[in-house]
């Protein structure tokens, strides 16, 4: 009889009811702060490669806080927020990035990856 040991990545268990409502916080939260600082640099008369440089932060940060606070962190959105904040700073730079052509590319991948990637398995 083998000795196995507990899985201590605490990360890999399935969130309670508690963390899955403050996921719910936590999405709310970055929601509210995006739109606010897409009005405000509208208003300001920013331009929207800074409105999207800033929502794409925006989602960063909600990403990186869920992962610090013991959530999982939502490929989907980390990407979406690095192809933000990407296609913002390259446009404030004088560039312009097709930015519908790489979500739709970020997204076709992400969707590829989650059925090629061994080990994880719907509904368990």
């Amino acid at each position: 009889m083998q000795n196995e040991e507990p899985n201590m990545n605490i990360r890999s268990e399935r969130p309670g009811r508690k963390h899955r409502g403050l996921g719910r916080h936590w999405d709310r939260a970055a929601v509210g702060l995006a739109l606010i600082w897409g009005g405000t640099a509208w208003l300001l008369g920013l331009g929207w490669y800074a409105a999207l440089t800033g929502v794409g932060a925006i989602l960063l940060v909600e990403q990186v806080l869920r992962w610090r606070g013991g959530l999982p962190a939502d490929g989907f959105w980390a990407l979406a927020g690095i192809v933000a904040v990407t296609a913002g700073i390259a446009g404030l730079a004088g560039h312009r990035l097709p930015v519908m052509a790489l979500v739709l590319i970020v997204a076709g991948l992400m969707l590829l990856g989650s059925v090629v990637r061994p080990g994880k398995r719907q509904g368990v």
